[in-house]
Order: structure tokens, then C-alpha cells, then sequence
């Protein structure tokens, strides 16, 4: 979405002002400037008030930003870049969430930002995905768009399962404001449970660019969305799924850069 205010244009010319205009009783100069000036006022005061906006997207614990003058404009694409090499960061708050096919919400330690829309919380699915307007379960995973996830990211969409022990969604958070990183890690078998699928989540409070960093993917991408949505059918931006796309691999990070 985008705002756009413009200042009404009011010109005129002193040679006309000295004109005379048959019929018409001439007026001076200095008050057909006293004049343009009167009917700028209105315009002024306009452009120094608050700017008010209904955004159909905003609700309770998201809305864009209107800090004064600045506003936060959602932003329509990320670029998507890869890095190999790199190591998982290993959650160490255990959320208490073990268990297959369910979502549960988690308060943010600050701000996250998905196509310029802010959020304070996060649902997160046991399949390998994080929600941000929705609480949807579904384990089939599918191409983006999917409408029922509203804006999401997907580090790694799958039929997984958290119920045996030692797996299960673990986050940290390191650095010290305004320069902190939170880290959500899925250590997650394959239903009925199989297999390993371990993989993290990464946001750096102060570039809005999300991450995810692979450890143990048995099964790649042959059966996972991985991405990110605007909320319905709106702008996505996918790096795989179903075999399709970009390859998944141990020490693998993928970047999406707003």
C-alpha cells in the first residue's frame, strides 16, 4: 500500500496581477498575494496533521508503523540468496511443545516484519512453519500461495512430528538491543516418526531479513515448501517445494532479504 499526499499547486503572476481586466474592479498586488496565501493555509494545517489510515491487514498486534512522519510501507519481494557452511545456533528454551499436527503462540521478544507488516507474536505449527495471522495444522504441505496460512514463513512445511523425546521447538535469543537475534529451532523427526529434520529459524531485530539455517534434513526439499507469503493469494516468494526449486542440505542457509 501506498500513500501519497500532494500539495495543491497555487501559482500566479504579478504581471497579471497588474493587469486590468475589463468590467472587473482592479485589485493590487499585495492582496492577490495576501489572498494565495489564505487559501494555502488550509493545505498546510492538512499536511501537519496525524495521517489516520484504516489498513484492511492491520488488527490487535499487527499494523504498520506511523511514527510521525514515517510510515512503514509493506514491502512487495524479497531476494532470495544462499549461504553454505553455516551451523544451527541450538535453541536452549524448550517451549514445551511436543506433539503432531498442532500450533501453539508465542510472544516475540521484538518485532517481526513480514512484507512490512508488523508482529508482536507467532504461531508456530509442528509442521515447520510459522503463522502470523492464522492456526492452521495442516500437515500436506503445498506450492505458494496457500490462502490458509495468511502471511507466513515456511523454513521447512512438512508431515513432521515432535511427540518423542528430545524433539520439539527451542529459541534463543542473543545480542543486546537494537542488534538482537532470535532463533527458533525445529529438532523434529518425519511421521509417524522417522528420520530427522532439524533446521532454524533467524531474524536480526535490526534488518528485518529472515533466515533459515539447515542442520539434518533427511528428506530435503522432496517434500517441503519452503518460503515465505503475504497474507491469501498475495505476493510470495518461494525457494522450493516438492523437488522443485532449491536444493536443502546440512549447513545450508537461505536468505530473504526485503
Amino acid at each position: 500500500m501506498k500513500i501519497t499526499v500532494s500539495r495543491s499547486r497555487v501559482s500566479w503572476s504579478p504581471l497579471l496581477a497588474m493587469q486590468p481586466v475589463r468590467g472587473v474592479r482592479r485589485v493590487s498586488a499585495t492582496r492577490r498575494v495576501i489572498a494565495a496565501l489564505a487559501a494555502l493555509v488550509p493545505a498546510i494545517l492538512l499536511l501537519g496533521a496525524p495521517v489516520a489510515a484504516d489498513f484492511p491487514w492491520a488488527g490487535p498486534d499487527r499494523k504498520p508503523a506511523l511514527n510521525g512522519p514515517t510510515v512503514q510501507v509493506p514491502t512487495v519481494a524479497y531476494a532470495i540468496t544462499t549461504q553454505t557452511g553455516q551451523s544451527i545456533v541450538p535453541g536452549v528454551t524448550d517451549i514445551g511443545f511436543h506433539c503432531d499436527d498442532c500450533v501453539t503462540t508465542i510472544a516475540l521478544p521484538f518485532p517481526i516484519y513480514i512484507y512490512g507488516v508488523q508482529y508482536t507474536s507467532a504461531n508456530l505449527s509442528s509442521n515447520g512453519n510459522i503463522q502470523f495471522d492464522t492456526t492452521d495444522p495442516a500437515f500436506t504441505n503445498v506450492c505458494l500461495p496457500w490462502a490458509a496460512h495468511g502471511h507466513a514463513f515456511f523454513p521447512s512445511w512438512d508431515d513432521l512430528f515432535l511427540v518423542n523425546s528430545g524433539y520439539g521447538i527451542f529459541t534463543k535469543v542473543t545480542g543486546s538491543a537494537p542488534n538482537r537475534t532470535f532463533y527458533i529451532e525445529w529438532r523434529a523427526q518425519y511421521y509417524p516418526g522417522t528420520g530427522t529434520a532439524n533446521f532454524e529459524f533467524s531474524y536480526n531485530e535490526n534488518d528485518q531479513v529472515l533466515k533459515t539455517i539447515y542442520g539434518q534434513v533427511d528428506n530435503g526439499t522432496a517434500s517441503s515448501t519452503t518460503g515465505v507469503q503475504d497474507a491469501g493469494a498475495g505476493f510470495f516468494d518461494q525457494y522450493g517445494c516438492n523437488g522443485a526449486g532449491g536444493a536443502i542440505s546440512g549447513g545450508l542457509e537461505v536468505i530473504y532479504t526485503p
